[in-house]
């Protein structure tokens, strides 16, 4: 089973699960991961149609190039899924610590002050907080510099590396779109619980 298949798996599982989250009017945030489910599926396609080109030896780099470019945008795709739904799970709760931290008009907050609120009411962890700024500092990178970085760093999501050189296109093993997508899914669904329990 691929990398993208598993992470499939996951979120039909993370979307089941959420259901027993809806209370009233919440219905987007079980939705949210029904989302994200099809977002995956929709790629587990188009890798699975690509991968039945691979008899064919000259077109291996292509194939590799295109694989890249599918799970890059997954995971582009599936962080800004997860800043909308985001928003409406702070709207949605707004008796909860993160709501009163980031103010009630969701139109003006982000992905990154509803982690540094979650974090201020004890719902994220540090390592958490790390993993999610690697994260959108990859996703901004992809997004708006082709993959290449423009500092030095080193960021470590999961269980990988990924190198940023200035001038040059991050580096990381083949899955690390798929890899990078699925721990953010893991991460939201965690955040998302604490966010709806607490």
């Amino acid at each position: 089973m691929s990398e993208t298949e598993i992470l499939m798996d996951a979120t039909k599982v993370y979307a089941e699960s959420a259901a027993d989250l809806e209370n009233g009017n919440r219905d987007p945030l079980p939705m949210s991961l029904w989302n994200i489910h099809n977002r995956v599926r929709m790629a587990v396609e188009m890798l699975s149609y690509y991968s039945g080109f691979r008899t064919m030896p000259e077109t291996e780099g292509e194939l590799t190039e295109r694989t890249v470019v599918v799970t890059k945008d997954l995971f582009i795709d599936v962080v800004s899924a997860i800043e909308k739904a985001s928003k409406d799970a702070v709207r949605l709760c707004p008796d909860s610590d993160v709501a009163r931290k980031v103010g009630r008009d969701t139109r003006r907050i982000n992905l990154r002050s509803i982690l540094d609120a979650s974090k201020e009411s004890a719902l994220l962890s540090e390592g958490d907080v790390g993993e999610w700024n690697d994260i959108l500092l990859i996703r901004n990178l992809a997004v708006h510099n082709n993959a290449m970085a423009d500092r030095p760093a080193v960021c470590r999501v999961g269980n990988i590396s990924v190198s940023l050189r200035p001038g040059r296109m991050m580096k990381g093993p083949q899955e690390t779109y798929v890899i990078l997508t699925s721990r953010a899914v893991t991460l939201f669904y965690t955040w998302l619980r604490s966010l709806v329990i607490s």
